[in-house]
């Protein structure tokens, strides 16, 4: 099996660029991984994404910078060696876990102990349908249902081929859609 490139990079304030701030890793584009960054600042609220809000609402774009490639099988040990060197000296990240897929820091027999502990608790009615509640459907909208309001929003953004106003198809590329569309309809 081939292992996928994995970028160890850095966020920094473009105004104290050799100020890291974030150590972090990523398969995808240094820029995609920024985005969510960006995104995701405004639905979190730990240390890194109110560090993010605030270069935002100054009116500053975070700074990511690569530090170093590696195969996808060394990337969480080299995230978390990163991470312990910079804080060893004295920099101050805003990482919330050690590194390494959200390791808090815990060791394994820890984890351990905290399993064993929290086994076999009994939980409440009360508390089984909270947690059921919470676990139904898929968050990200499935189950729930647009307004009729927010319908008819959407249906007027999307009439019409924006993409393409005022360029027709020529008599050429309309058989070749017109083949296409019969084709699949015979499938």
């Amino acid at each position: 099996m081939v292992s996928s490139p994995v970028f160890i990079y850095s966020i920094s304030d473009p105004r104290e660029l050799q100020r890291v701030r974030y150590i972090g890793k990523t398969g995808h584009s240094l820029k995609t991984r920024l985005r969510w960054h960006l995104k995701d600042c405004f639905k979190g609220d730990n240390y890194r994404c109110r560090w993010i809000r605030r270069l935002i609402s100054d009116g500053v774009k975070p700074q990511i910078n690569p530090i170093c490639i590696v195969e996808d099988t060394m990337a969480n040990d080299t995230e978390k060696a990163l991470i312990k060197v910079y804080k060893s000296i004295g920099v101050d990240l805003v990482n919330g876990t050690d590194g390494g897929d959200g390791s808090c820091g815990l060791s394994e027999e820890s984890r351990e102990k905290l399993r064993l502990r929290f086994k076999g608790i009994p939980r409440s009615e009360e508390t089984k349908r909270k947690i059921s509640a919470s676990m139904m459907g898929n968050q990200r909208f499935l189950g729930r249902h647009h307004s009729n309001e927010a319908k008819e929003k959407i249906s007027k953004a999307l009439m019409g081929n924006k993409s393409r106003s005022g360029i027709k198809h020529s008599e050429e590329t309309k058989a070749k859609i017109s083949a296409t569309k019969l084709f699949r309809k015979a499938a």
